[in-house]
C-alpha cells in the first residue's frame, strides 16, 4: 500500500514515483536529476532526450579531438620541413 503525499509547493497529490524539484518549482515524474546545462529536470519523459543530448556530446567533442589532433600531426610534419629545408640552406 502506498501512501498519496500531497505536495505543498504544487498544490497536488503527488502520483507514484513523483518527486518535487527544488529548481524549477515543480513536480516531476521518475525524477533524476536537475540539468544545470539544460536548466530543466530530467525525469520519465524527457530522459530519452537527455541521453541523446549526452551521446550527441560526447561524439561532437570526440570527433573535434580526433580532428584536431590530424590537424596538429600534419602541421607539425609541413613545419618541419620547412624547419629542414631552412637549415640545409645555412650551411
Amino acid at each position: 500500500v502506498y501512501k498519496m503525499k500531497f505536495c505543498e509547493s504544487c498544490n497536488i497529490i503527488r502520483p507514484i514515483r513523483t518527486s518535487h524539484c527544488h529548481d524549477c518549482n515543480n513536480c516531476v515524474m521518475g525524477f533524476d536529476h536537475h540539468c544545470v546545462w539544460l536548466d530543466t529536470c530530467v525525469g520519465k519523459l524527457n530522459y530519452t532526450y537527455f541521453f541523446h543530448f549526452v551521446l550527441a556530446t560526447f561524439s561532437y567533442i570526440t570527433i573535434v579531438l580526433v580532428l584536431s589532433g590530424m590537424s596538429m600531426a600534419v602541421t607539425s610534419d609541413v613545419l618541419y620541413k620547412d624547419m629542414d629545408a631552412s637549415f640545409e640552406l645555412d650551411r
